[in-house]
């Protein structure tokens, strides 16, 4: 049954990390010159839609899938056979759906900026963005610098 989950947890879930890293390095911390090139924004653009695509289908829908429907069954068949392994499927059993609402959380941050993206979350985008200025200092100085420049110097 560990065979088949491996592959899984071990590879399916981290096909959002591929255009995450591309986003990472085409982030204006690093490649400034780069991001002001049109190709380069519509790749980060594109690899951006693509990590959070792949995020939720991975790790919001199928993550609970396999947990629930795989790995707590399966843990659960192990402790029922064998009382010396009741503490491991326990233990096992406590970490996936650890796991689990942490994958969920992550996911629900994702959601809030794809909202925020689109102006959603009771506002247009200046109001959010209004208010992600009221409540940090550090997007505030990143919003002077926006102001500065003519350009977005950080994109949150």
């Amino acid at each position: 049954a560990v065979r088949e989950q491996v592959p899984f947890f071990g590879g399916v879930i981290e096909l959002s990390s591929i255009p995450l890293q591309v986003v990472d390095v085409l982030h204006p911390k690093h490649f400034v010159e780069w991001t002001e090139r049109p190709r380069v924004a519509q790749l980060n653009a594109a690899c951006r839609v693509a990590f959070a695509a792949l995020f939720l289908l991975t790790r919001t829908a199928l993550f609970p899938f396999v947990v629930f429907g795989q790995v707590l069954p399966d843990l659960y068949h192990v402790a029922s056979r064998d009382p010396d392994e009741r503490v491991g499927a326990a233990v096992g059993s406590a970490l996936a759906v650890g796991f689990l609402l942490l994958q969920l959380y992550w996911s629900r941050l994702i959601l809030r900026q794809i909202l925020k993206k689109r102006g959603g979350e009771g506002g247009s985008k200046a109001s959010i963005r209004s208010r992600e200025e009221a409540s940090s200092p550090a997007t505030a100085r990143y919003s002077q610098l926006d102001d500065v420049t003519g350009h977005r110097a950080v994109e949150a």
